[in-house]
């Protein structure tokens, strides 16, 4: 049914509780899977004159984050057998940057979690997962 599977992580344990079972799913249908983190750089742009580091240094510090959750994505796939590769991706808007690494790798479905907040903290944080799914054009994995 799916040949290829994109899944998110933004580096916290609830994402890495998804992992397991989308990676079932993915081995049961004999798919490879894409790992990926986004990160966003913006928050950072309004406290660069008070850090103690440049904005260089930073992206390189959030991307060695980024690279050691997606790896974990590509270890938990070479347990469960299923082929893995891992991407990067910079982008202000988390759910666009997944979409946008799912269409470039020709995902044709996209396996992440949900952190279920409700209320005044959806609104104030959005839901990056909430996004995906109104934007998404391919079958969507949620995983709570």
């Amino acid at each position: 049914m799916f040949k290829h599977m994109l899944i998110t992580t933004d580096g916290s344990p609830l994402a890495e509780r998804a992992f397991p079972v989308a990676l079932e799913q993915a081995k049961l249908n004999g798919a490879r899977v894409t790992g990926v983190m986004v990160t966003d750089m913006t928050p950072y742009y309004m406290a660069i004159e008070v850090m103690p580091t440049g904005l260089d240094d930073l992206q390189k510090a959030l991307h060695t984050e980024a690279a050691l959750a997606v790896n974990k994505i590509a270890e938990a796939a070479k347990h469960a057998g299923v082929e893995c590769t891992t991407a990067v991706e910079d982008n202000p808007q988390p759910w666009r940057g997944i979409l946008d690494v799912a269409e470039r790798q020709g995902c044709d479905v996209i396996a992440m979690s949900s952190h279920g907040r409700s209320g005044l903290v959806s609104i104030v944080l959005g839901s990056q997962t909430s996004r995906v799914l109104s934007h998404c054009s391919i079958p969507t994995l949620v995983i709570r």
